[in-house]
């Protein structure tokens, strides 16, 4: 792999959550391309002299202006940056921060052909104070035998024993693994889930209640290897992992 491509979105980025991304790009020895995403309609917005925002503990109402975004804007980008060099001193690698406007598909200077994975951070579900989080799996899309699963499944296998989770295997038809003795051998716990086909919504409606991490193949989503849209890019919760 050459390089792990880091899209974190402005408006709901968590610092906290930061370290399993620079680890994984230090074991894998890339480069961690760190892309800071802003809602530029967000922006546009602010411009207009009627707009104003509701602060959420008090409920007032104040103007708000481009300004007073750049500004905050700036205040993020630095807490980033300030993160990001710590955790680099923790796991040695070479990195870099960028931010754009815009959404991370019409980022300027990406290479796709210089990028092997893809992670969307998402922020967590928030949980009431004296709740424990429930233990999640991480989910693997399988649909074929080709080298972007089989990485897809080595990086799967990875973090479900280093984050000490189960591994879920979502096994669509073409897949060839129906059970778990098909898999390598691994720490993790393995649970498969046979599909009959590739039912997006259907994912989307009860994937995020099982898994906090989706890993699949680039293929399945982007059979032409253009990145576009796909609904299972905007699981809400789910860091997903696209694998070239």
């Amino acid at each position: 792999m050459k390089r792990l491509l880091l899209a974190l979105d402005a408006g709901s980025l968590d610092l906290t959550r930061l370290d399993p991304f620079v680890r994984l790009a230090a074991e894998l020895g890339v480069e961690l391309d760190a892309l800071l995403v802003e809602d530029q309609d967000l922006l546009t917005v602010a411009g207009l002299p009627f707009c104003h925002e509701v602060i959420r503990d008090s409920a007032r109402a104040r103007p708000l202006n481009p300004g007073q975004l750049q500004q905050a804007s700036r205040r993020l980008s630095q807490a980033l940056e300030n993160r990001l060099q710590h955790l680099a001193r923790q796991h040695p690698l070479h990195w870099q921060l960028r931010t754009h406007r815009g959404t991370w598909l019409d980022s300027p200077g990406t290479s796709w052909s210089e990028t092997e994975l893809l992670v969307l951070a998402r922020p967590c579900s928030p949980l009431s104070a004296g709740i424990r989080p429930p233990v999640k799996s991480v989910a693997l899309l399988c649909d074929s035998e080709t080298p972007a699963t089989r990485r897809a499944l080595q990086l799967a296998l990875r973090l479900a024993a280093v984050q000490r989770q189960p591994l879920l295997l979502l096994a669509l038809p073409g897949c060839p693994y129906r059970r778990a003795a098909d898999l390598p051998a691994s720490s993790a716990r393995i649970r498969i889930e046979p599909l009959a086909e590739a039912d997006t919504a259907q994912l989307s409606g009860w994937l995020p209640a099982q898994a906090d991490t989706l890993v699949m193949p680039q293929e399945f989503i982007w059979p032409d290897g253009v990145p576009a849209a796909h609904p299972l890019l905007e699981l809400p919760a789910v860091q997903t992992l696209v694998v070239r």
